[in-house]
């Protein structure tokens, strides 16, 4: 039976991959670089997205923008003189006790899965093919 299972798991995985992206509903988290001065946002490149608020809670710090009417939170990833913003999912109690899922009621289902794969053990990032590994 376990041979059985393993054959068809096996099967599964050569005919389908394995996939960055989990299946065709999986939400595409937002990028975008930033110039910064020290700890603060100075600006974003795209000119699509305006800095509403900076928050630095320790080493991190974290970036509410506007883009289209809404509004998004981002932390901030430092490396060397390159500044990114990666979008990040957050919650908003209301003064009347309701609770806004990334900026909406939950009936609207703007929740997301909660981790994602940007890099596996073999260096494959992001669509690319590591030169050593090939495809995964």
């Amino acid at each position: 039976m376990l041979v059985f299972f393993s054959t068809i798991l096996t099967f599964y995985i050569l005919n389908n991959g394995m996939s960055l992206t989990p299946n065709e509903n999986y939400h595409k988290f937002l990028q975008t670089d930033a110039i910064v001065s020290g700890d603060t946002i100075v600006q974003v490149v795209d000119p699509a997205y305006s800095v509403k608020k900076t928050i630095v809670v320790g080493n991190q710090v974290f970036v509410q923008l506007e883009k289209g009417g809404e509004l998004y939170w981002f932390n901030l990833n430092k490396k060397g003189e390159n500044a990114v913003l990666d979008e990040m999912l957050h919650m908003t109690t209301l003064p009347d006790g309701s609770i806004l899922y990334n900026g909406a009621p939950k009936s609207e289902g703007k929740f997301y899965q909660v981790g994602h794969l940007k890099q596996n053990h073999c260096g494959w990032k992001r669509g690319k093919r590591n030169r050593t590994h090939g495809a995964i």
